[in-house]
């Protein structure tokens, strides 16, 4: 909990420290600071049945996990203000979809077998972030990023059979992210981008495109 605590404190204070060392400069006099960003891609995780099967029965749960729903559709939607021309502040929503398992067996208890649900399998989910983006022009077009901050999030279990399951949670841990963007026209943009949300030890990577308008006075 000491750890997870100080990790909550240096992923709030990292944006904020961020803002206060650069004094805002617009990146060009046409241009507005405020961007707008919208995103939806590929959403996986790191998921093996087999290995959630030999827990639960070293539990002492004869269950059985025989389908994991884990690839997944996921969208963001990001709010930037260019701070300076290689560096933005941003507050954005991820949604990294729900991961659905079915599983048949026999649960004694189960309230218990809940418990111990929550302690075995990973999790996924949506919440907010708050980043700093520090990014590249490799030329006048063509850009390269990072993103890092805190990531507010609940997330869910979903187990059908057993009867089904559903089981929630939420936190504070890292997202970061890195990506591509190509400036296609004065407001306009579109990229590649990849975000790893973090939920307690589990985590999951989206894969996305996305839009990006920014306005131009």
């Amino acid at each position: 909990m000491e750890n997870h605590n100080k990790s909550f404190l240096v992923a709030i204070a990292l944006p904020l420290v961020s803002a206060m060392l650069f004094v805002p400069v617009r990146a060009s006099a046409d241009e507005s600071p405020w961007s707008f960003t919208v995103g939806v891609g590929a959403v996986t995780s790191d998921l093996q049945a087999g290995a959630i099967n030999d827990e639960l029965a070293a539990l002492g749960h004869q269950v059985s996990v025989y389908d994991i729903d884990d690839d997944r559709t996921g969208f963001s939607a990001w709010v930037g203000y260019q701070w300076r021309k290689n560096l933005r502040f941003e507050v954005g929503y991820l949604d990294y979809g729900d991961i659905t398992l079915s599983a048949s067996g026999q649960a004694a208890d189960p309230e218990v077998f809940k418990r111990d649900l929550a302690d075995t399998l990973p999790l996924s989910g949506h919440g907010v972030a708050v980043t700093v983006r520090p990014g590249y022009d490799l030329t006048e077009r063509l850009a390269v990023y990072g993103r890092v901050g805190p990531f507010f999030w609940k997330g869910n279990r979903d187990v059908e059979g057993l009867p089904s399951i559903d089981d929630s949670d939420d936190g504070v841990d890292w997202l970061i992210g890195a990506g591509v963007e190509w400036r296609f026209a004065p407001s306009w943009a579109i990229g590649l981008g990849w975000d790893r949300g973090h939920f307690d030890s589990d985590e999951s990577d989206m894969f996305s495109l996305s839009v990006t308008y920014r306005q131009r006075d």
